[in-house]
This record gives structure tokens, C-alpha cells and sequence, in this order.
């Protein structure tokens, strides 16, 4: 089986991660792919192979509240977000 690998560099459009620092990579029971970095919270469509920053979190005020420590989904399909200042249900 050949496999394919697509390198996507941080740069400042909206369609990029928010940071090359990805801390957490989770993939939800819809099969969407989450992204946790240094500097909040992206998914990625498989499709258009683009990112989209979820910028809820930076919201707060306070910047370590950006830093994602770990993605999971609970049985209701709700994602949660862990960040060093709590727990996020998004």
C-alpha cells in the first residue's frame, strides 16, 4: 500500500494552522480531523485540505487558554478541549 503525506506550513492566511507547534490530533466520530496547538484549536477539511482556526477559546483574554493539551468526544458526540486553564466543551 502506498501512502500519501501532505506538509502544511503555518503562514498568516486564514486557511492555515494557527501554529506549526501541534501539541494534539484527535479525529471525531464523523471522521473530522481536530488540531490542537500551541496557539488554539483548528479542524481540517479532508476535502479542500483546508484548516479552519476555531478562535472561541483565545476569546477569554487570556493566551493560556490557547494552548491545547487534549481533544475527546463523549458519547453524545460533544468534543471537549483541554487547555492549562480547564476543561472547554466545544
Amino acid at each position: 500500500m502506498v501512502r500519501k503525506f501532505n506538509t502544511f506550513i503555518t503562514i498568516r492566511l486564514k486557511n492555515t494552522l494557527s501554529n506549526d507547534d501541534i501539541g494534539f490530533l484527535y479525529e471525531d466520530s464523523k471522521n473530522k480531523l481536530w488540531v490542537g496547538t500551541r496557539h488554539g484549536l483548528n479542524s481540517f477539511n479532508k476535502i479542500t485540505k483546508d484548516f479552519t482556526r476555531h478562535t472561541e477559546l483565545l476569546k477569554k483574554g487570556k493566551d493560556i487558554e490557547s494552548v491545547i493539551t487534549g481533544i475527546t468526544e463523549d458519547r453524545h458526540k460533544t468534543l471537549w478541549v483541554s487547555t492549562y486553564n480547564g476543561l472547554w466543551r466545544f
